[in-house]
């Protein structure tokens, strides 16, 4: 399993919430800060967005936004918008469509959007790679893709078929892995998970690491995978990942192990086993020092995990 599609299983997005804005003339929405993963486009015309505590941005027609674990945050238009609460907005709303401004004062924006939620206890992961706020651009090569998997998450979002919410939590994962294949020079990252697999020698360590954590591996060993010296390698890993590469193996183990634990009703035995460990007694410590923790005791989250 490649390192993405691993970690997007493991982060497990459920929860949506899509909404579609049709604004006019000088406007202004508040949003409120969460845990999640809050997403938007630019169906027509253009806005700026305000992140609390960043630059802002503007946004062209077909601009896409993702906002990680987002502080209270704005979208606006206009010298002088009216500022207005997007929960009150939300709650007078008839559908999944809200209405802002007056008819015929100005310029139509259209702006299709929403929240995600993950069910996990590895919500850590995310930070790690997506950065706080994500702008893909209309020309990115990814762009015409999302915009297909956004439409069709419109549809089902609105809909009440059979296996909508199967089918929601699929288009979820899609939209990630899309937004996460962002070149990262494009968007200014140089630091985080999607960075370094965008470095062919940290991917191909990347690689072997996802696809064999149960293994002992050693610095040296990772460093022969990635065609590179051990101090080279370790020096770049840290830099680029902000964990030095067993401390990675050791995150990703524990986040597999959680999912075991939460969502597959594994024992500490069977999970143990799964990662890499020759005795429950040493992975129980490992999960305590990492987690919080017994691995007992994260079990029983089980029964209030979402469903």
């Amino acid at each position: 399993m490649d390192p993405l599609t691993q970690l997007v299983e493991l982060l497990r997005p459920h929860g949506l919430r899509w909404k579609r804005l049709d604004a006019t003339g000088d406007w202004a929405l508040q949003f409120r800060g969460h845990d999640g993963v809050s997403f938007c486009m630019v169906g027509k015309g253009d806005c700026d967005i305000q992140v609390e505590g960043q630059q802002g941005e503007h946004l062209g027609e077909g601009d896409l936004v993702l906002l990680n674990a987002p502080p209270p945050w704005r979208l606006m238009h206009g010298a002088q918008p009216h500022l207005e609460d997007f929960e009150a907005t939300y709650a007078g709303m008839d559908g999944n469509t809200a209405f802002i401004g007056k008819s015929g004062s100005g310029p139509l924006t259209q702006l299709l959007g929403g929240q995600i939620s993950f069910g996990s206890g590895n919500i850590k992961l995310l930070r790690g790679i997506l950065p706080p706020m994500l702008r893909i651009p209309s020309w990115a090569p990814s762009s015409g893709r999302l915009h297909k998997v956004l439409e069709w998450i419109g549809d089902e979002a609105v809909s009440d078929e059979p296996g909508r919410g199967l089918i929601l939590e699929r288009l979820l994962e899609i939209m990630l892995v899309e937004a996460f294949r962002l070149n990262p020079l494009d968007s200014g990252m140089t630091h985080g998970l999607l960075a370094a697999m965008a470095d062919p020698q940290l991917a191909a360590a990347l690689k072997v690491m996802h696809a064999q954590f149960r293994r002992t591996w050693t610095v040296t060993e990772l460093a022969s995978a990635s065609g590179m010296s051990r101090s080279a390698f370790a020096e770049r890993f840290n830099r680029v990942v902000g964990l030095a590469p067993i401390d990675y193996l050791l995150e990703l183990r524990m986040a597999v192990a959680k999912d075991g634990l939460l969502f597959a009703g594994k024992r500490a035995s069977e999970v143990a086993f799964l990662c890499g460990y020759k005795s429950v007694a040493a992975f129980s410590t490992a999960f305590r020092r990492t987690v919080g923790s017994s691995p007992a005791a994260y079990a029983k989250r089980r029964s209030a995990r979402p469903i």
